[in-house]
């Protein structure tokens, strides 16, 4: 066992060591989880009276191992005259530290005051007090209305009660719950409003610097940010008030949300059925495709012309009754996370953000049907204050983060303003494993028929299309037609549209190095070649086993007269003859019987243009180049063709939305962090900041949510499939007949 120091974000459990919280006694402790009361306390100290008692602050986010506890206690609380608990999530939350604290007092006669963390009173929590019922309730009066003042107020009341002082608090001041941030406004013609919902108590401590990052970023898009801070979103009235702001009457109502706030708004009855006096199917803040919204599936295929049994829909929710004229916001939610960790920790780990974070900023937000974002700021040390004797911890923005999470905001925006007939769509069906058989398999899906019966829907909806198949066969049949994922007939099918060499490597160059260098050392691209002098063979590019194991068996090779620099293959810069390219060729099966050797010129995209929609097949990660690995190996870097792919359908065919038709494809499994991506994780640089839609079978909510979390998917839920029996049918279906007539 070791000392470890306290980190902002609080004790981490796959950490190391226990965290000793090192401070001299003091008659009035204060213990909170909330970072914006100590830094409402930092500033309240100061406007004491110089003759008031010391007070010591620790956050409970340190206070989680019972030795750190254990010790805490016997060092400070035992000391201590008053212990302030301020406790978020009622008494299991820190049911041994509770335990501890009563031990305390008990010994020392002191005064514990026990209160809840948020403004819905907590009967329960406060009879752990040891004081009047009606004096702990003042206190937690103070600390809801928050601000500085209020704390001042507060800790000269705990002094009067508990320490036979003599100060003259004033009463609580009472703060609105809602407003609108006062952040400089640019005037401007903007395309659209953008709406940030945010905590009061950012607001009240000073905690905004992520809330301006995100209003200048949205700025800077032409975008007008529309600021609201809020005490908990969960309350009816207080929701009411919001959308004072967000739809007032005589003006323009939001686009799109932005909201940082943690938790859910929707509810689960105790019935387990929607109340429908108090609630509404819809809630006030919803997007315009909920993420678990059931889609009807007839014989596999989904089609959403149809409308699916709302009074079977979210049976087990209840939404707030926030309805203005009958319509609510019907708007995208983006669910921006301000992470409780530090960033170090964020940056280092492969999991991205912490359970905790998970919970809190992405699961139960997901219940709202939010479109999870990006992580775009983490706690970190502001300045150490001497008389509270604890780290002052802040919140600081990630430029990067804040830049991709405006971006995706504002391409929701810009589909949401073009017109239908002007909307680029692209439609890209799996292909697992990449053979022709296994095109657009989505899993409890008849994939081609749903993809068309999604092209005749959007055709009716106004988009611009042309040349539709009319069945699901036509639809394969046009697909194979020209190059596809199948290596072996991939050298004898037209290419309908590519990415040339002179426009990726610019594209490639710009990519963060850390990510170049893995892609260059998985598949073979040295620092000092380029992708025109790498090896393919059937357009693959050949690892670099292959490559360095073939330079050296032929080190003794030299240029001789036979030699045709036209059709001699370039093998890292080393000149092989096409005799040699055909015996290598044949000893590995992966990379098929073709024996043809070319150099790149460009990069072939697999797919089918019909007007502005493109119907692509999804390329293949690099699993059929290196048998060992997988499909969902989370350590295989996309290879140069996969990157091509996406690149060539944001940039070329500058696509407004993607939609991955189907259970599912690999790009949500590509390498980088479970959740709270950055800019060097991999399903990112591939997709970008793109709206993404993906209708997903409705029982497998473990894989869906990796699209969700990794891709800022919006899943669009279709149930399964009725059940019958296989059988056979067709060719076999005959033979079988004959042989039993034989």
């Amino acid at each position: 066992m070791h000392r470890i120091a306290a980190t902002p974000g609080g004790w981490n459990p796959q950490a190391e060591g226990v965290i000793f919280i090192e401070q001299t006694p003091a008659p009035i402790i204060f213990l909170t989880a909330a970072d914006t009361d100590i830094q409402t306390l930092a500033a309240a100290v100061n406007k004491l009276p110089s003759d008031f008692p010391p007070v010591r602050v620790a956050n409970l986010l340190h206070l989680q191992q019972q030795l750190t506890i254990d010790t805490y206690a016997d060092d400070i609380l035992s000391k201590a005259e008053v212990i302030i608990l301020r406790l978020l999530g009622g008494r299991s939350y820190w049911s041994y530290g509770l335990e501890i604290l009563q031990e305390a007092i008990e010994k020392n006669d002191a005064k514990l005051i026990v209160i809840p963390g948020d403004d819905r009173p907590d009967p329960d929590l406060m009879n752990h007090s040891n004081i009047s019922i009606s004096a702990v309730n003042q206190l937690w009066r103070y600390l809801t209305e928050a601000g500085v003042d209020n704390f001042v107020n507060g800790l000269q009341f705990v002094a009067n009660i508990c320490l036979d002082k003599n100060y003259h608090p004033t009463p609580p001041i009472s703060v609105p719950r809602v407003g609108i941030y006062p952040w400089q406004k640019q005037q401007q013609n903007t395309k659209a409003k953008i709406g940030i919902l945010f905590y009061r108590a950012h607001y009240l401590s000073g905690n905004v610097a992520p809330i301006d990052a995100l209003c200048q970023a949205l700025t800077t898009r032409n975008l007008e940010p529309v600021p609201v801070f809020v005490s908990s979103p969960r309350d009816l009235e207080i929701q009411e008030e919001i959308l004072q702001y967000f739809q007032p009457e005589d003006s323009q109502a939001i686009q799109l949300l932005l909201n940082t706030t943690s938790f859910a708004v929707s509810v689960v009855t105790q019935e387990g059925t929607r109340n429908k006096e108090q609630g509404t199917r819809k809630k006030w803040m919803g997007t315009q495709t909920p993420t678990n919204c059931q889609h009807p599936v007839d014989g596999g295929v989904l089609n959403p012309k149809e409308k699916d049994n709302q009074d079977s829909e979210l049976e087990n929710l209840s939404f707030p009754p926030l309805l203005r004229n009958g319509k609510n916001l019907d708007i995208p939610v983006l669910q921006v996370i301000f992470s409780g960790g530090n960033f170090e920790q964020w940056e280092s780990q492969f999991q991205g953000l912490s359970p905790r974070d998970v919970a809190m900023n992405v699961a139960l937000p997901e219940v709202d049907g939010n479109i999870i974002s990006r992580a775009v700021s983490f706690k970190a040390v502001k300045t150490w204050n001497s008389d509270l004797e604890t780290d002052v911890i802040s919140y600081f923005p990630v430029q990067d983060r804040i830049e991709f999470v405006s971006e995706l905001a504002a391409n929701w925006i810009k589909l949401r303003q073009t017109p239908a007939s002007q909307r680029r769509i692209a439609l890209i069906l799996a292909n697992y494993p990449n053979r022709d058989g296994r095109l657009a398999n989505g899993v409890g899906l008849d994939t081609p028929a749903s993809c068309v019966e999604i092209l005749q829907a959007l055709q009716q909806a106004g988009y611009y299309l042309e040349n539709l198949p009319e069945t699901g066969d036509e639809l394969i049949k046009r697909l194979t037609y020209g190059v596809t994922n199948d290596l072996e007939s991939r050298e004898l099918r037209p290419i309908f549209q590519s990415l040339s060499l002179a426009e990726f490597e610019p594209y490639f160059a710009s990519l963060p190095e850390v990510v170049r260098k893995k892609i260059i050392q998985r598949w073979g691209k040295r620092a000092d070649t380029d992708f025109a002098t790498d090896v393919q063979i059937n357009s693959t590019i050949i690892p670099p086993s292959f490559s360095q194991d073939a330079s050296s068996n032929f080190s003794e090779f030299q240029k001789d007269s036979d030699t045709n620099f036209a059709t001699d293959v370039r093998i890292n810069s080393t000149i092989i003859p096409p005799s040699f390219s055909q015996d290598a060729s044949s000893n590995f099966s992966e990379f098929q019987k073709d024996s043809e050797v070319k150099e790149i010129d460009n990069f072939p995209i697999p797919g089918i243009q019909l007007g502005n929609i493109f119907v692509g097949i999804q390329p293949s990660r690099g699993y059929d180049i290196d048998p060992s690995l997988n499909y969902h190996a989370p350590d295989l870097e996309p290879t140069p063709n996969y990157l091509a792919f996406y690149y060539w359908l944001r940039e070329k065919f500058q696509i407004d939305a993607i939609i991955h038709v189907g259970k599912h494809g690999n790009l949500e499994w590509l390498p980088g962090k479970s959740v709270g991506l950055s800019q060097e994780c991999f399903p990112e640089i591939a997709l970008g900041a793109l709206p993404l839609f993906y209708p997903f079978i409705v029982n497998d909510p473990g894989e869906g949510s990796q699209a969700k979390r990794r891709s800022q998917a919006v899943i669009i839920d279709h149930l399964t499939p009725p059940m019958t029996r296989a059988e056979i049918y067709g060719a076999l279906q005959q033979l079988e007949t004959l042989i039993d007539e034989y």
